[in-house]
């Protein structure tokens, strides 16, 4: 029978009340079933059957059993020290005393004798004065054993509290450490972190001599000398270097509550918005993309016009950046009494709902498709209208089925008067970047094909340029876009930037490693991730190179023509064994042997072309045919199509099979 049966048992005889208390103190009334064997043991050898087992069992329940609960209830009940329970207790005593006398007189002069009688036993002579003194006796050893047993428990149960108490101070104690503990390594994360803020503003600092003195001479230079393509991108990428130097320097400025505006100007508003959605429209023209206005005239406000323009610039910038061909902004400028509403909205990619509150956060860029920056723009502004008492919100798009983001921001309205600080409103040439049309760049059938998967436009605009003098140039904005243009064709090289959007580098490359037919493509990395631990997972996803941004053209140029050329030898090397094998399994039809003589007569071959095709067949590129035999390689390319064409075929291994 099992433990829990047991229970089961006695709760349905007792209660489960009854049962779970009995089960509590089983050890202590196991302690009376051995009590109760003991003196029915003692009293056979004192007084024989005399004392037989019924007469023993009530003298058990009607004395030492009764008499130790009931001195136990009493100390429990006069552990409250009140004058009332004192006196209740009393009143408990003489009841207890009095009761315990009734029931030993009625035992010892009535039930008893009744029972020896009807057992045969003769009639016990009995006095009263010998059962007051027994009754005392047993009334004192049992008063001495309910208070051990009360103070013993009381003691334990102290004991258990105290602890109980120690270990939630332990517990206390040790979370209280440790909360300690991680406020000082936050304290020291905060230093840290504005130990390398400062350093990195004083950095930004010292960058803004050199790069004003570059900008200016590059200026100066195209004045005196005119324009090229690759000045006009150094012009673009300075431009949107010195920008982004401004944001980090005046955010961190204003972070530290140092002045960087003047305020107390009257600022015309609506001007200065006028001024520049002219400038604006230029760009959003140019860019396939409707500009909508409404402006309040003469809205002005207290404040400094450069913040002003300020904010201008980077709610209408972040609209054109961020919107598709063909879509529309709307821009608005409102008043009621006391504010003045700006509000820009457009249909580009808006922000998910979930990474709204992350906008204003410095240095945070959140997940757009193909758009790197480094998140100052909102921040900005934010921290610009904090020193107006100004106030920016993101709302959620009203218009049904479309995406975009809806920014509108409240400034305090002025009276109007006072002098109205003049502002001229500048060109933006950064922006210039957003114009940048990548394309592909094929002139040469027959010289290598590159992929350039890079998503700064600036960057792959150039690189194609350069590379499209010597390469066939394909190019992709992300890793996903690359997989689909390689599928399309194979390159016979991958140059791929790391940080992209959609998908990275590493991604890229993951996919084209687990591709049996891809995965042969060498690639170079270039990226500004500079750790041993980037590299190492760039070199062990496949990566023939991995290149540090900023890098030299010459150098990459010179590992590209290695790394094609190693390419090419290897090909080689598989074509002569390929055919070495062939040799041994087949007939002999080499470039020398009859066959191949007779085939190209057949198809009307000059000697010159004969001996081109003999090379072609070998397994040699247009380059290493003209180092041979000391021709433009320009002439060996137009020998190969003419070849091509009057055998009819479109790849060495065809002309293979025609002509050996």
């Amino acid at each position: 029978m099992s433990i829990d049966n047991i229970k089961n048992f006695i709760g349905k005889i007792v209660g489960s009340r009854a049962a779970a208390w009995l089960w509590k103190y089983k050890l202590h009334f196991a302690f009376w079933v051995l009590y109760f064997i003991y003196g029915y043991i003692t009293d056979q050898i004192l007084y024989g059957p005399f004392y037989y087992f019924s007469k023993e069992l009530l003298l058990l329940v009607t004395h030492p059993l009764y008499l130790f609960y009931a001195f136990v209830f009493l100390f429990i009940h006069l552990s409250g020290k009140s004058p009332q329970r004192y006196l209740t207790g009393f009143l408990l005593l003489i009841g207890l005393i009095s009761v315990f006398f009734a029931q030993r007189f009625t035992l010892n002069f009535w039930l008893f004798p009744i029972m020896d009688v009807a057992r045969g036993f003769p009639k016990e002579n009995l006095k009263l004065k010998q059962e007051f003194v027994m009754g005392s006796l047993w009334i004192w050893e049992f008063f001495v054993k309910a208070i051990a047993y009360f103070f013993i428990v009381k003691y334990f149960k102290k004991l258990k509290e105290l602890g109980k108490a120690l270990a939630e101070n332990l517990a206390q104690q040790k979370a209280l450490q440790a909360k300690e503990i991680e406020e000082e390594r936050a304290r020291q994360i905060e230093s840290n972190y504005k130990t390398l803020e400062y350093t990195f503003a004083n950095l930004v600092h010292e960058i803004k001599t050199p790069l004003t003195l570059t900008i200016n001479c590059l200026n100066e230079h195209i004045e005196k000398h005119s324009s090229s393509y690759e000045l006009d991108l150094m012009k673009i990428s300075m431009g949107k270097m010195n920008k982004d130097i401004n944001n980090i320097f005046d955010l961190q400025r204003l972070k530290l509550g140092k002045e960087v505006y003047d305020h107390q100007q009257n600022c015309d508003v609506s001007g200065l918005l006028e001024d520049n959605l002219r400038i604006f429209e230029y760009y959003t023209k140019r860019k396939k993309i409707r500009l909508k206005h409404f402006i309040t005239p003469d809205l002005s406000s207290l404040a400094d016009p450069a913040a002003v323009n300020r904010i201008i610039n980077n709610l209408v910038e972040n609209a054109i950046k961020f919107s598709p061909e063909d879509s529309t902004i709307s821009i608005s400028l409102t008043s009621d009494e006391n504010k003045i509403y700006l509000q820009v909205k457009d249909q580009g990619i808006g922000i998910p709902e979930e990474e709204v509150q992350n906008v204003f956060v410095p240095y945070l860029q959140l997940n757009k498709n193909n758009i790197q920056g480094m998140g100052l723009g909102l921040p900005l502004v934010k921290s610009i209208l904090d020193g107006l008492n100004g106030v920016i919100e993101i709302l959620k798009n009203d218009e049904a089925g479309k995406e975009g983001t809806t920014i509108l921001v409240s400034l305090n309205k002025s009276n109007g008067e006072g002098t109205i600080a003049s502002y001229q409103a500048e060109w933006q040439d950064f922006l210039l970047e957003e114009e940048i049309r990548l394309s592909d760049c094929n002139f040469d059938e027959n010289a290598p094909h590159l992929l350039i998967v890079e998503d700064n436009k600036s960057m792959n605009s150039y690189l194609t340029g350069k590379l499209s003098k010597v390469f066939n140039v394909r190019f992709a904005i992300n890793g996903a876009e690359a997989i689909k243009r390689i599928n399309d064709r194979i390159p016979d090289l991958i140059i791929s930037d790391i940080m992209m959007d959609t998908m990275d580098g590493f991604e890229m490359a993951q996919i084209l490693s687990k591709n049996s037919q891809l995965n042969h493509v060498p690639i170079i990395f270039l990226s500004a991730k500079n750790t041993e631990k980037d590299k190492l997972q760039g070199i062990g996803l496949g990566a023939v190179d991995y290149m540090e941004k900023p890098f030299s053209y010459p150098i990459l140029l010179k590992k590209i023509e290695s790394i094609l050329a190693l390419k090419g030898n290897q090909e080689r090397r598989l074509f002569q064994n390929m055919k070495d094998f062939g040799r041994n399994m087949l007939p002999e039809t080499t470039a020398s042997s009859n066959s191949y003589i007779e085939n190209c007569k057949i198809y009307l071959l000059t000697n010159r072309e004969m001996e081109i095709s003999s090379k072609i067949i070998a397994g040699l590129k247009a380059k290493d045919i003209a180092d041979e035999l000391y021709i433009a390689e320009s002439t060996v390319t137009k020998h190969i199509q003419n070849i091509y064409e009057k055998v009819g075929v479109k790849s060495r291994y065809e002309l293979i099979r025609k002509l050996t």
